[in-house]
């Protein structure tokens, strides 16, 4: 893009089955410098889209769009993998915000990668995973074995998480 004003269109393509109308809500705009964009197909029929692919991000760009999902408290099944996929990011902070993303969504199935989470070489992430596993509650219960195992772990913060997520 060139300097100066610039104007950016979104549409409405859909509306949720609940919804009386149709609306678009924006919660967040986050405007980052990316390579050389891909050409997009901008027919009516179908609109270009913006989804940049998530290693054209700086690892505090990628981290805050992360967290976005997380703030929401919601996420798409999407946005889950995303979060998921995150998690084998070589960022710390990358794996610090999807870990923490996914402890802010109990609701969603992904128990698993938490679990994998735990032996994570970053403090932060063991231990942002293990109260995210908290959250969980009783889904949480095929952790309970890692959790124990996190009771030794180096860091005496994570060992209180791992205690606090076990009850």
């Amino acid at each position: 893009l060139a300097k100066g004003r610039h104007r950016l269109t979104f549409v409405c393509v859909g509306r949720n089955a609940a919804a009386s109308a149709y609306n678009l809500g924006i919660d967040t705009i986050i405007l980052a410098k990316l390579g050389t964009p891909a050409p997009q197909d901008s027919s009516p029929a179908q609109p270009a889209t913006a989804t940049p692919v998530a290693q054209d991000f700086s690892p505090v760009h990628h981290a805050t769009l992360l967290r976005k999902i997380g703030e929401r408290g919601a996420a798409t099944s999407a946005q889950t993998a995303t979060l998921v996929t995150a998690l084998k990011d070589a960022a710390d902070e990358v794996r610090e915000a999807a870990v923490w993303s996914l402890g802010q969504i109990p609701s969603l199935p992904v128990t698993a990668p938490l679990v994998a989470a735990l032996d994570d070489q970053d403090y932060v992430v063991r231990g942002l995973a293990a109260l995210a596993l908290r959250e969980r509650g009783t889904r949480a219960a095929p952790a309970r074995g890692a959790l124990l195992a996190r009771l030794g772990d180096s860091d005496v913060g994570v060992r209180m998480m791992a205690a606090q997520a076990i009850g």
